[in-house]
Formats: C-alpha cells, sequence, structure tokens
C-alpha cells in the first residue's frame, strides 16, 4: 500500500511538474492582454478586500458558529462579485467567452480532462495535508464541514442541499472565476505568471479561514492554476473544483454518525 501511495504521488509530481514546465516553455494559454490599469486597480482592491476579511477573521478567538443562512448570504457575495467583475469587464469590451476561454476546450472533453488531472492531483493534497499535521495542524475542521456533519446528523435535509449545491455548484463556479479568471490574470498581467499563482493560491487557500486546510487547499489551488494556464479554459479547472467538494461532501457522509 506504502508503495502504491509513493507512487502515485511521484506520478501526480510528474504530471504537474510537466505542464508547469510547458507552460513556462511555451507560455500560458490564459488571456491577461485584455486587462489593463483599471483591473490593476481593481484586482488589487479586490485582493487588499479578502486580505483585510482573511486576518480579520483569523484573529477571532472562539470559531463561529454557521447557519443556512450563512451559506446562502456567502454564496450569494461570491456571485455578486462575480456578476461585478463580469459587469465590469464585459464595460470596456472585453469577450468573457475569450477571456474566460470558453471555447478553448470542447465540452465533451473537459469532464475526461477534469476527472484526470483531478486524479492526479489528490496524491500533491494528500501529501501537503500529512506535512501540515507533522507539523502540528491539528485544528478543526472547516465551519462548513462542521455544518455538513452537524447537519447531516439530525438529518437536516434542507441545509445538506443547501450546502451542498452551494459547495459542488455555486463555490466553484464562483471562486474559479474571481481566484483563477480574474485576479491570476491581472497579477500575471503585471507582475508575471509566478505571482498570478501564488497571489491567487494564497487568497483562494486563506479565505476558507482554517489553518489545518491552508497548505492543502494551496496546493490545490495552484494544481487548479496551472490547469488553467495550460487548456486556456476555466470550465477545466471549475470542473475539477466541483469533482472535488462533491467527493469531498460524499466522503463525510459516508463516515457521518447519520450514515
Amino acid at each position: 500500500m506504502n508503495l502504491l501511495i509513493v507512487a502515485a504521488l511521484f506520478a501526480g509530481l510528474f504530471i504537474y511538474a510537466w505542464l508547469a514546465r510547458q507552460i513556462s516553455l511555451r507560455g500560458g494559454k490564459v488571456r491577461s492582454d485584455k486587462l489593463g490599469l483599471a483591473d490593476l486597480f481593481f484586482g488589487s482592491a479586490l485582493a487588499c478586500w479578502f486580505g483585510a476579511v482573511i486576518f480579520g477573521e483569523f484573529g477571532k478567538e472562539l470559531p463561529r458558529v454557521i447557519q443556512t443562512r450563512d451559506v446562502i448570504q456567502s454564496g450569494s457575495l461570491e456571485l455578486l462579485i462575480v456578476m461585478v467583475i463580469c459587469g465590469f469587464l464585459r464595460y470596456r469590451g472585453v469577450s468573457l467567452v475569450e477571456f474566460f476561454g470558453l471555447r478553448k476546450v470542447a465540452l465533451w472533453k473537459i469532464p475526461w480532462l477534469a476527472f484526470l488531472l483531478l486524479l492526479a492531483a489528490y496524491p500533491l493534497i494528500g501529501a501537503a495535508a500529512g506535512l501540515t499535521q507533522q507539523a502540528g495542524g491539528n485544528e478543526q475542521p472547516q465551519e462548513i464541514v462542521q455544518f455538513f456533519l452537524a447537519a447531516s446528523a439530525r438529518s437536516d435535509r434542507w441545509s445538506v442541499a443547501i450546502i451542498v449545491a452551494m459547495g459542488a455548484v455555486v463555490a466553484p463556479v464562483a471562486e474559479e472565476l474571481i481566484f483563477r479568471g480574474y485576479i491570476h490574470g491581472t497579477f500575471k498581467r503585471y507582475l508575471g505568471m509566478s505571482a498570478g499563482i501564488l497571489v491567487n493560491s494564497a487568497l483562494f487557500a486563506a479565505i476558507h479561514l482554517n489553518g489545518a486546510s491552508l497548505f492543502p487547499l494551496f496546493v490545490l489551488a495552484v494544481c487548479f492554476t496551472l490547469v488553467y494556464e495550460a487548456t486556456g479554459s476555466i470550465l477545466v479547472s471549475m470542473t475539477m473544483h466541483s469533482l472535488f467538494n462533491m467527493v469531498t461532501f460524499l466522503e463525510l457522509a459516508t463516515h457521518s454518525p447519520a450514515s
């Protein structure tokens, strides 16, 4: 079993190192040439706002108990941010189809690419989680995970349905457009590829407000960004994100006391 885990880890490292190498040699496929100084200002302001939210929440001593309405409000806020970004781009004549690469990859290929690339990313995420545990990262799971487990235990189907819908549909769409689509594109345009990857991945990981999952989510976000750059289509990383969340919910439901 250990040999299989090591082999899977090396396979994942090889695949993503190869993607990074191809991007370095040939350049990424993410369009950032349509972005201007207005996007640098807006993207930086958005990143700073996320940073303020992150530092504000990590400064609180007690974990917040969330409710169904908090999940809905969070998803609604993400969708509002997406609407503002897309409206801002369209106002300046930027084609969203071209900018986000919505036609770069044939629709029938997207699920297969997403599945295989996510499969390759799992050993890397697992290694990051293992390193976090060894470093003493024994914090409680994310608030949304605790809420999902509690809702499952009391058979609250409405809350479970809302969490799954937000996690498997709304969050992947909104977060990919925000972090990979816009923040990465903006910082890539003015600070370079590496800065774009680091900034969007760090913000994505930290905004989930959980120290134990910080490094694994950062690794996951780097994988998403490399896939986005390699394919040029936000739909591939979006599908990977959705699959990852669905698998997480399925695993939680399987180990829930109510199952």
